[in-house]
């Protein structure tokens, strides 16, 4: 089917982006992280890995489709806590390590009881062929990988479904809270800043916004698979969106950090910059009266800023 088609390219279009930027936002977070945001990098590495992972997996969906929910579950616990982080450093010091480690591990408890029930919850793939022949009988489901339940009321399936659906819009609401209360701490301390201050809360600001607006396509997902599970409305252009709509989320999130989060954004630059003027030496060789090639060549320590200390409010996770 030419719809069959179309998904499967942009799959391997989204995948493509995701797993190429959360490759470099996975690298970036463990070698440019300075110390002024080394505590907030761990949860820039915790989204770049579940990111990465949700990608690699959905290239390879039929039986790895149970952590795929995982990974998406667990996305939206983080972006959470990475607004929950964002203001309590505002009146507290930044936690330890140690300490963050643990809050990792527990909001990785209710995703990863998911995973661990829905590896009970599939039917047989004979069994669920069965079925999907006497709704589409029409199509051949011969030597295709098939995974799911026929049965959605069974008590892994009605976990699992809650889990993925119901959250969200209460995460929804208290991420729009976090943002506004930080939205409105900043902008009640902008008078007494200086000009660099403010611009480094201009970028927060837009950053925010930024990762505020991610989740919507995660209420998308969940709204169109609520219609079709419900048998309020099915359509084929429902079954696709909704995996579409989930798989956008991965290729987004990294892009929030390697704009926003300065030192992953100068060290980006740097780079395009000595490519730059490598590909300009290379078709314009100095002559021997003219300028070296040291001439030609950037100096990127002269742009480099060295942080020593933890980050106040205003020099947070995203400037």
């Amino acid at each position: 089917m030419l719809m069959d088609t179309l998904s499967a390219v942009t799959h391997w279009i989204l995948n493509s982006i995701g797993i190429s930027l959360n490759l470099l936002l996975v690298y970036l977070a463990i070698y440019k992280s300075p110390k002024s945001i080394k505590r907030y990098s761990l949860l820039i590495l915790n989204f770049a890995i579940t990111d990465l992972t949700s990608c690699l997996l959905d290239l390879f969906i039929q039986d790895r489709y149970t952590f795929i929910l995982h990974c998406y579950a667990h996305w939206l616990w983080s972006l959470l806590l990475s607004f929950y982080y964002r203001y309590y450093i505002l009146f507290h010091p930044p936690p330890s390590i140690k300490k963050m480690s643990l809050i990792f591990g527990i909001i990785c408890l209710p995703t990863m009881f998911q995973t661990y029930l829905l590896f009970f919850a599939y039917d047989p793939p004979d069994s669920l062929r069965d079925t999907l022949r006497e709704k589409y009988p029409e199509e051949d489901f011969t030597n295709k990988t098939v995974v799911g339940a026929n049965d959605m009321i069974k008590w892994p399936n009605i976990y699992a479904v809650s889990h993925m659906t119901v959250p969200i819009m209460p995460c929804y609401v208290i991420i729009l809270n976090f943002r506004k209360r930080i939205v409105n701490f900043l902008e009640n301390h902008n008078e007494a800043l200086s000009r660099e201050k403010k611009t480094m809360h201009s970028q927060l600001l837009q950053a925010l916004t930024y990762q505020a607006f991610i989740p919507s396509f995660y209420l998308v997902a969940v709204i169109t698979f609520s219609l079709g599970m419900f048998k309020i409305i099915n359509h084929p252009l429902l079954e696709y969106g909704t995996h579409l709509c989930f798989l956008v989320v991965p290729c987004l999130s990294p892009i929030s950090s390697l704009i926003f989060v300065r030192p992953y954004r100068q060290a980006i630059e740097d780079f395009l910059s000595t490519l730059s003027a490598a590909a300009y030496l290379s078709y314009h060789r100095p002559s021997t009266s003219g300028k070296s090639w040291k001439s030609f060549s950037i100096d990127l320590q002269q742009r480099k800023i060295e942080v020593d200390d933890e980050p106040d409010f205003t020099n947070t996770s995203c400037v």
